[in-house]
């Protein structure tokens, strides 16, 4: 094959003559472009949500550990009587329920590793009480909403593999709804949630898994699975 693409015989290669005309019509466009002749492809508006004005406060991954002190959750409600915000979101995993560790890693140990499914709750509980203290007497009670996480979800799961404990515990011993005046919004593990146009989820699943998405590529392809324009925490 000589420098112009064509063999011994004489005859161009297919993929030759398609990349010959792609660049005879791409020379076509940049010349209308030049003389300001070209009219670019009508493309599909965007859809851009509403702006909202509300305020959303975010707790992430909070893990209240029945081996620590609950102070930061002193602070936070200070904080958040300070600031004021429409919205307070739990992320999820605010429950450390290290209780359940061997539900989480798949071990054939112990269900109880060492720690009391009761001190964990206990734990949580005072967590969340301390927080609720510091908002008495606000003038607008902000909205609350609990995304579960996946620490919180290993009593779930607890009772797909051990049935003998239904009954004698459960997710409602987080008692979620009934912390604060107004109690909690509560929504299942990987369940997102749409407050003022953002979407709230402990984490998006990767294609095919209910693995947490890592990566551009994989990330890119989980969030265009969304329809509409919004914000993903």
């Amino acid at each position: 094959m000589n420098q112009h693409g064509v063999d011994g015989m004489g005859k161009a290669k297919p993929f030759i003559d398609k990349e010959r005309e792609a660049a005879s019509k791409f020379r076509e466009r940049r010349e209308s472009r030049r003389i300001g002749s070209h009219k670019p492809k009508k493309l599909p508006r965007i859809h851009i949500p509403k702006r909202s004005r509300n305020v959303h406060l975010i707790i992430g991954d909070a893990h209240a550990h029945c081996e620590e002190g609950n102070q930061r959750f002193e602070a936070l409600g200070r904080m958040v009587k300070s600031i004021k915000p429409d919205c307070v979101v739990d992320i999820g995993d605010s429950a450390d329920m290290s209780s359940l560790l061997g539900i989480e890693s798949g071990s054939k140990g112990p269900i109880f590793e060492g720690f009391s499914y009761w001190k964990d709750i206990d734990a949580y509980q005072d967590a969340k009480e301390r927080y609720h203290h510091y908002l008495k007497g606000v003038s607008k009670y902000p909205r609350h909403i609990k995304v579960v996480g996946n620490h919180e979800d290993r009593i779930t799961r607890l009772l797909s593999i051990e049935p003998r404990f239904v009954g004698v515990l459960g997710m409602e011993d987080l008692g979620d709804a009934d912390l604060g005046p107004n109690g909690w919004e509560v929504y299942p593990f990987l369940e997102p949630v749409l407050v003022d146009g953002v979407a709230y989820c402990h984490y998006f699943k990767s294609p095919g898994s209910s693995r947490p998405i890592s990566g551009i590529v994989p990330t890119r392809a989980v969030l265009l699975k969304y329809p509409g324009s919004f914000t993903r925490v």
